[in-house]
Formats: structure tokens, C-alpha cells, sequence
């Protein structure tokens, strides 16, 4: 009796299925990765605000100097103000600031401003927005608040 070859390799049946296989998976993956990407920069864009905001009130503190807390455009900073309480939240020596760049993410609010004593000389918001959900952070007389949630600022 003759013993029959045996085959060592794949057909190319067998290539072209598990190519098939890598495609779908891959097609539905990517689009999944991208939106987790996203939520991760809008977290991250909303954890840097909150940041800022409460930088600007210890900086205030430490410093025993007005700090605005300025929303122009896509760009959050926080500026020394100086002494005088009546200067504009976006005047000021910059202090430290925070650039949206991805176009998904909006950046807005009114600002706000912080006296020597922490205390909020204008109340304001700063709030970050992405696919309906937000984040805000509240300056008031009270304090500091972060809300969360779906909808908008």
C-alpha cells in the first residue's frame, strides 16, 4: 500500500475565510475604538478644566492676587488679574491655559473670577460639551461646583 502525501499548507480557500473573518472583526472594532477614543478626550478635556478652575482659586490664595478664569474660543486660561477687582477676567498675565483642539469637543462659558480669599469676585461657568453629554464647572459665591450630565451647557 501507498501512503498518501500528506498536505502542509492552506488552500487558498482557507486564506481568503480567514481574511474575511479579520475584515469583519476589524470593521466592527474601529469604529468602537474611535468612539472610545473620543469619550476619552472629552474626560480628559473636562478633568483639565476642572483643574484650571481650582488652580486659579489656590493661585489666588497663595499669591493674594485677583485670578480671572477667561473662556475665549476654544482656549481656557487662567490670568494674575492683579489687585483691582473691577479688571477684566481675560486681562491679566496668563497663569496657566488649556487648548480644545479636536472640532468634536466645544468649549464654552462665561469665566469667572477669584479674590485673595478664594472667594468668587464674578460668578460664571466653564463647561465642556461632547455628543450630549457635558461637564460644567460653576463659580459662585458659594464655591466651586462640577455638574455633569446629558444635554447641553
Amino acid at each position: 500500500m501507498k501512503k498518501l502525501r500528506q498536505n502542509r499548507g492552506f488552500s487558498i480557500i482557507e486564506l481568503m475565510i480567514v481574511v474575511a473573518v479579520i475584515a469583519i472583526l476589524s470593521g466592527i472594532a474601529v469604529p468602537q475604538l474611535l468612539n472610545y477614543y473620543r469619550d476619552y478626550k472629552f474626560l480628559d478635556y473636562a478633568s483639565q478644566m476642572e483643574y484650571l478652575v481650582k488652580q486659579g482659586k489656590i493661585y489666588a490664595m497663595e499669591r493674594t492676587t485677583n485670578v480671572g478664569v477667561c473662556v475665549s474660543g476654544n482656549t481656557l486660561s487662567i490670568r494674575d488679574i492683579g489687585t483691582s477687582r473691577g479688571a477684566g477676567i481675560c486681562t491679566g498675565t496668563p497663569i496657566r491655559s488649556m487648548t480644545v483642539t479636536d472640532s468634536y469637543v466645544t468649549l464654552g462659558g462665561s469665566g469667572g473670577s477669584f479674590d485673595p480669599r478664594g472667594l468668587a469676585i464674578q460668578i460664571g461657568t466653564t463647561c465642556v460639551t461632547y455628543s450630549g453629554k457635558f461637564v460644567k464647572m460653576h463659580i459662585s459665591r458659594a464655591g466651586i461646583r462640577k455638574e455633569a450630565g446629558s444635554g447641553g451647557c
